[in-house]
């Protein structure tokens, strides 16, 4: 099984969650659960998966074939929520377990991508100069997006020259 997630979240915005299911052709039987973030809102389950409230696991089946199935919901982070965010998820096919593989953290995207450590509303030195040499080397960032664009090193540096700190405004668009 593979997550797949969309690279941010913005709060109070709902996304949608895809779980690719790809069971061996010897499969007879298989269920999928995923746990989502603590307080994150649930719905919109297809595939007639419910979310169990009482131990914050979306769960799909169990289907009694090996067809391949993408399972689907939708959640909503609260509005407090500004930290990056982890699911994590098991499938079981005949009895053996495995884990849910693809994409597991996601993003909060009302901070700048170079704000990473701590992850608190600043550009420090460290962050820019680390941003920098990553976009300058062309290496990844934890963050999205990837490569780094200029605009954004750009931005990094802008806001650490000019006092540091910064907000996120959602009315203000792009």
């Amino acid at each position: 099984v593979i997550r797949t997630l969309p690279y941010i979240y913005i709060p109070v915005l709902k996304f949608s969650v895809a779980l690719t299911a790809l069971p061996d052709s010897n499969v007879s039987t298989y269920a999928i659960e995923d746990s989502p973030p603590a307080g994150w809102t649930v719905s919109n389950i297809n595939e007639g998966g419910v979310f169990d409230s009482a131990n914050n696991k979306v769960k799909f089946g169990p289907f009694f074939d090996n067809s391949q199935r993408t399972l689907t919901y939708d959640i909503t982070p609260p509005i407090d929520e500004i930290d990056r965010a982890s699911f994590s998820g098991i499938a079981s096919a005949d009895g053996v377990v495995s884990i849910v593989g693809g994409q597991s953290e996601i993003a909060s995207g009302l901070n700048h991508p170079a704000d990473n450590n701590p992850l608190d509303f600043l550009i420090s030195h460290n962050e820019v100069t680390a941003y920098g040499a990553a976009w300058k080397k062309g290496t990844a960032w934890s963050t999205p997006p990837n490569p780094i664009p200029a605009d954004y090193i750009t931005r990094a540096g802008y806001l650490w020259k000019n006092g540091e700190r910064y907000d996120y405004d959602l009315s203000a668009g792009n």
